[in-house]
């Protein structure tokens, strides 16, 4: 069941989606729907976002995601991802794909330069193993690209 409190956007998040779509109306429709669907279709990465949780707590605690001070030339936030800093033998890649959207939406909300100038994210490959790539099923690597591509705020 959908609340109200589910669908208020404050003025605030409207204008997330308004910069992230370069002010087309339509496109910020297209936008904010795509939001709220992904939300209620991928209910496993948008509930139970409790940083004290002990397996969330786990993720931010090893250092996979890390946005370093300042911004590039550009104005974009830099953020270091350490995609094999996880056990793929212990930790799902719904819970890391969970505390990718929840530090993503801490940024969005905290910097409002990085829904204006983007984010660049760079990639540290180090300790990649076959069973990490094994964790990236087809169907997952497509829920996590049209969340990030068709729902995310920027």
């Amino acid at each position: 069941m959908i609340t109200l409190d589910f669908c208020y956007l404050h003025d605030w998040t409207i204008l997330r989606f308004l910069r992230g779509c370069k002010f087309s109306l339509e496109k910020t429709k297209q936008k904010i729907d795509m939001f709220y669907t992904c939300k209620s279709l991928c209910p496993e990465w948008y509930t139970n976002r409790d940083p004290q949780d002990k397996k969330m707590r786990e993720i931010l605690e090893m250092g996979m995601f890390l946005p370093l001070p300042g911004y590039d030339p550009e104005g974009r936030k830099v953020v270091i991802i350490r995609t094999g800093a996880h056990d793929p033998k212990t930790t799902p890649m719904d819970v890391v794909l969970k505390a990718t959207t929840f530090i993503n939406d801490v940024m969005i909300e905290e910097d409002e330069q990085h829904a204006i100038t983007g984010v660049v994210q760079l990639l540290d490959m180090n300790g990649v193993t076959a069973a990490h790539a094994l964790q990236m099923s087809p169907p997952l690597a497509k829920k996590a690209m049209t969340i990030w591509q068709l729902a995310v705020l920027i």
